[in-house]
């Protein structure tokens, strides 16, 4: 559980980094996809659905 939010945590903070040094657009929706995922994992700490 705590691998899965660390992974969150590294791919939300390369999201914002993409976000921040580069000023493309076709990079914001690469960034805005890892920011996104990153976020849902750290909050949430699982990849599977629970039933």
């Amino acid at each position: 559980m705590y691998k899965i939010r660390i992974l969150g945590i590294i791919i939300l903070t390369a999201g914002v980094l993409l976000l921040i040094s580069f000023d493309a657009d076709n990079i914001d929706l690469f960034a805005g996809l890892l920011t996104g995922a990153g976020a849902g994992l750290a909050l949430t700490g699982s990849i599977r659905r629970r039933k």
